[in-house]
């Protein structure tokens, strides 16, 4: 019921956030708006870490959830939002131009945003044996570490990539980030201790743009195919379900977790080869 209702929630809010506005600020506007999902990551490792770790009764975090979000659905339909389909409709009776899907692009959009739903969601769901592991500290030690170090970076990088993506093409941005994501999660594999720690809070920074990122530029390829691009890209989100699976066996198998990062590695050199492929006339141009 959860996955069902994110997934609702991320193929509605997303394209929403892209229309609204000039299309050239996509990118922009997208990233500054999940800016808000980093807040929600900070309290939620810290809220649920200190209660799950303490014996607390597990229905309590959930339950919690659950009533603030009934709250802000309550507040939502008492609003009249925007009619996202009329937002950049002509003032004249003109025809709009129908522009076809960009197939093989859009595609390799699907697959890097596969991979980083996949690299994400394993990173998250190892970060705390891999702390145990590698950096040898306990479970609620780590779950602070996440919370204020790795998604507080995560929250800040996302805010400040919606404000550089004025000024900076996305996919420059995109493949920046992405080589850093990388150098980050080679240290991780290959080191551990103290070093690990800064590396993991350097991936940490180096995601924040990337989903929001990935999905608006995929969204270039889709034409005015946009609603059904935008369903299929959120279909991608099951990597998530795939890379704990593989991780996981890949860290029991070996008997290292820090060698099941390397699933992570490969998707994050993927992500930056998508960046490349990017056109410069398919992305913002600088200010």
């Amino acid at each position: 019921m959860i996955g069902c209702g994110l997934t609702c929630l991320e193929t509605s809010a997303n394209p929403y956030t892209t229309v609204l506005g000039h299309p050239d600020k996509a990118e922009s506007r997208i990233n500054l708006s999940q800016s808000l999902n980093g807040i929600g990551w900070i309290v939620g490792p810290l809220v649920g870490g200190q209660l799950l770790f303490s014996g607390v009764n597990i229905a309590i975090p959930y339950s919690l959830v659950g009533i603030f979000v009934l709250s802000v659905a309550l507040v939502l339909s008492r609003i009249k939002l925007p009619d996202p389909r009329r937002a950049h409709e002509p003032d004249t009776n003109e025809k709009v131009e129908e522009k076809p899907m960009r197939v093989m692009a859009f595609g390799f959009g699907m697959l890097t945003l596969f991979l980083y739903v996949a690299a994400q969601t394993g990173v998250n769901s190892f970060f705390i044996n891999y702390a145990e592991e590698g950096i040898h500290i306990e479970k609620q030690t780590a779950s602070l570490y996440l919370a204020f170090g790795g998604m507080g970076l995560f929250f800040i990088g996302r805010l400040a990539g919606g404000v550089i993506m004025n000024y900076i093409q996305p996919r420059l941005v995109l493949l920046v980030c992405a080589i850093l994501t990388f150098v980050a999660t080679l240290i991780v594999v290959v080191c551990s201790g103290t070093l690990s720690l800064f590396a993991f809070f350097a991936l940490y920074l180096g995601e924040s743009i990337m989903f929001p990122t990935i999905f608006s530029l995929a969204l270039r390829d889709a034409g005015t195919k946009t609603k059904l691009a935008s369903s299929l890209l959120i279909m991608t989100i099951v990597g998530g379900a795939v890379a704990p699976v593989i991780m996981g066996y890949i860290a029991d198998t070996t008997g290292s977790m820090a060698i099941a990062f390397l699933i992570p590695l490969v998707c994050y050199g993927v992500i930056g080869g998508y960046a490349l492929s990017k056109r410069s006339g398919s992305s913002l141009a600088k200010k």
